[in-house]
């Protein structure tokens, strides 16, 4: 993918871009969510298909991207929790803005030794309706 990124970047190239990623555990929620809101932004400004980003809108796509050769590094194990689990617990989390929301769920073990381990296991995050959607 970081090969064929184009050089002058228009609204189809970062739709295009920001739903490459499909990732439904969560892990790259923070990342895709970033991308979704930079589609919106192009939105809300109502820039063309075809019009090249300006400046600031350049500049948050190419932070964005650049972004991505560190997640082409990410390694996740499989495993949630290594040992013998005495007990479990899910804990869940939830946090939003003005702009959007989010949610993440955690696995807490305690293992048969006494040690406690937290691993992530998923995560969801949306997009709150802009306010110009209500009158439509």
């Amino acid at each position: 993918m970081m090969e064929r990124l184009p050089t002058k970047v228009t609204k189809r190239q970062v739709a295009r871009y920001s739903l490459l990623l499909f990732e439904p555990a969560g892990y790259l929620q923070p990342f895709t969510m970033r991308g979704k809101m930079l589609l919106r932004e192009l939105w809300s400004r109502e820039i063309k298909w075809v019009e090249i980003l300006n400046e600031d809108l350049l500049k948050t796509w190419n932070n964005w991207i650049n972004e991505l050769k560190v997640l082409m590094n990410l390694k996740i194990p499989r495993p949630y929790i290594g040992g013998t689990i005495i007990r479990t617990e899910l804990i869940g989390f939830g946090d939003a803005s003005e702009i959007c929301y989010a949610a993440t769920v955690y696995i807490r073990a305690t293992l048969k030794d006494g040690s406690i381990e937290t691993r992530f296991a998923a995560a969801i995050q949306t997009q709150v309706k802009d306010n110009q959607d209500k009158d439509h």
